[in-house]
């Protein structure tokens, strides 16, 4: 999923918004065929429980203002565990083990991951040719983002 998590703090709240009822109106409305253009809302759930969830939290937009691409640099905090039950009937929960992080702006930057293998249970930060053991209280705040450059 492709969650936009501007003016969110957390996951949750970007979710939330990602899975709240849209009301299709005006240019936006429904194509019902024959019958013409129809309001309606629209829902996005989950109907079945995928193995794993991946998600994308969208850290760059584009300003029209400026017509330039902007990072969202604020914090959004990130759980260790996801329930999806608030989302549909196929309710699961899914435990973070994984990630990407971003350093830099829209200009360019450096991607590392940091990496939590099941049959390590250790968290382990992979950064180009590098791999070095990670301290799992900092988990949290690297995927939270923030500071401007992460």
């Amino acid at each position: 999923l492709s969650v936009e998590v501007g003016g969110c703090d957390s996951l949750e709240q970007a979710l939330s918004r990602y899975f709240a009822t849209q009301a299709l109106e005006g240019e936006d409305m429904y194509c019902a065929g024959e019958h013409g253009k129809q309001e309606a809302d629209m829902q996005v759930r989950f109907t079945s429980a995928p193995p794993l969830l991946q998600l994308h939290l969208k850290r760059f937009s584009f300003d029209p203002k400026t017509s330039t691409s902007v990072k969202l640099t604020h914090q959004v905090s990130v759980p260790p565990t996801i329930d999806t039950s608030p989302y549909g009937p196929a309710a699961s929960k899914y435990s973070l083990f994984a990630a990407i992080i971003h350093v830099g702006g829209t200009g360019g930057g450096h991607y590392y991951s940091i990496v939590k293998p099941a049959e390590k249970g250790q968290w382990f930060k992979f950064d180009d040719v590098s791999v070095s053991p990670l301290d799992a209280s900092k988990v949290s705040s690297l995927c939270a983002g923030g500071g401007g450059s992460s």
